[in-house]
Formats: C-alpha cells, sequence, structure tokens
C-alpha cells in the first residue's frame, strides 16, 4: 500500500511538471523539454547559456549547473519548440520566469534543441527512506521502494535497483 501511494506521488509529480530533461542518463542532464497549454516542447539553443542551464538545474532540483549544450547533444526532439532567444539573469527560479521570445515563436529547428548537465546531487532512493526489507527501483525515471520476502529482484522486470547494500542482498 505504501508503494501505490508514494507511485501515485511521484507521478503527481511528473505529470504536473513544467520541465523535463529527456535522453540524458539521468534526472539532471539531458535535452531540455517545458510543457505549455498541454503539449511538451523543446527549447532552442540561440543564446542558450550557463545562466539558462542553471535556472533549469535549480527548478529540477539538482546540483550546479556543469554545461549548457547546444545542437541537439542529446538528441532532436519532434513536435513544437516553445522556447527560442532565452536570457535569464540567473536569479529566476524557473525557465518560465526568463525572458525570451513569446512561447512557439521561433526561427530555429530541432537541430537546435537545447541542452543540460547539472551536477546529481540528489539520491531518489535516499530520500525515499526505504525499510529494511524494501529495495529501491527506477523505471522510467520514476522511483519507488519496493517490499519483496525472497529478496528475488529479478521477479519484476525493466526496474533497475538501487540501494541494496543498505539491506540486506539477495
Amino acid at each position: 500500500m505504501r508503494f501505490l501511494i508514494l507511485l501515485c506521488v511521484l507521478l503527481l509529480l511528473l505529470i504536473n511538471a513544467d520541465i523535463r530533461l529527456v535522453n540524458g542518463g539521468s534526472v539532471c542532464s539531458g535535452r531540455v523539454e517545458v510543457h505549455h497549454n498541454g503539449v511538451w516542447g523543446t527549447v532552442c539553443d540561440d543564446l542558450w547559456d550557463l545562466s539558462d542551464a542553471g535556472v533549469v538545474c535549480q527548478e529540477l532540483g539538482c546540483g550546479a549547473v556543469i554545461e549548457a549544450k547546444s545542437n541537439a547533444y542529446f538528441g532532436q526532439g519532434s513536435g513544437q519548440i516553445w522556447l527560442d532567444d532565452v536570457a535569464c539573469r540567473g536569479n529566476e527560479t524557473t525557465l518560465k520566469n526568463c525572458l525570451s521570445t513569446p512561447r512557439g515563436a521561433h526561427n530555429c529547428g530541432h537541430n537546435e534543441d537545447a541542452g543540460v548537465i547539472c551536477q546529481t546531487t540528489r539520491d531518489p532512493c535516499l530520500e525515499l527512506n526505504c525499510t529494511q526489507g524494501e529495495w529501491c527501483g527506477e523505471k522510467d525515471d520514476v522511483y519507488g521502494c519496493f517490499c519483496n520476502d525472497n529478496k528475488n529482484t529479478h521477479l519484476i522486470s525493466g526496474f533497475d535497483t538501487f540501494g541494496l547494500s543498505q539491506f540486506d542482498q539477495p
């Protein structure tokens, strides 16, 4: 039951997010995508710099910015390009508070999608506080605590397990 409640909370956070990183291999790196009018879209790399990337890192709860990436470093997105000519001062709390062209107005293609690499300072498994007898797992960037009395983590296919060293290993 605890797992279901936690999973629902995590899904609601993901659904209500205004920004996400895609194709980066971690929750703190990837192509920047923003949510507007029910549609996810990318950000153009025109004027994209460390100040802009730093706002994204902060908004996502990651550590400090390492790099602002351009030229679709994390692969080209598809569909809508929502932001262009983003110009953050660096003190904004969200990317939507930065100066930019109006949403949807741009002069770029997806070969110019912006990305970020942030320090990964948060450990979702530590934040979940899984108890003894539970293990932390991730699937599609959704983390949860899983109970498995037999400790046969392979029974739940597709999940990467983390934090086993903190508890009884199988």
